[in-house]
């Protein structure tokens, strides 16, 4: 990912985030106690383009045995939050893609 320098820090720049859900080895999803916070592992992959993240959540989707049966990509961008600090931090926009 690229941050563009600018006079006052670093400008708003972008990045896609791949996440995918997992289930812990050796739980099994058909018992009835599955819990969905403790049984399942959250992975996240985050890539420069959405073609390249695009192209890895449907590698992901088609190589992986998923909890929830889906991949998501979201858009993020990296934002000033905190200006007396000059701190960033990348936050979701309401751009992001299943895929299924």
């Amino acid at each position: 990912m690229t941050l563009k320098v600018t006079s006052r820090g670093f400008a708003a720049s972008t990045r896609y985030e791949v996440e995918w859900v997992t289930d812990k080895p050796g739980i099994n999803k058909t018992e009835i106690d599955f819990d969905r916070d403790t049984d399942a592992v959250t992975n996240v992959k985050y890539f420069t383009t959405k073609r390249e993240a695009m192209a890895y959540a449907r590698l992901i989707f088609k190589s992986t045995d998923l909890t929830w049966g889906h991949v998501t990509v979201t858009k993020q961008i990296h934002e000033l939050e905190y200006p007396e600090y000059n701190i960033y931090e990348w936050n979701n926009t309401d751009e992001s893609w299943e895929v299924a």
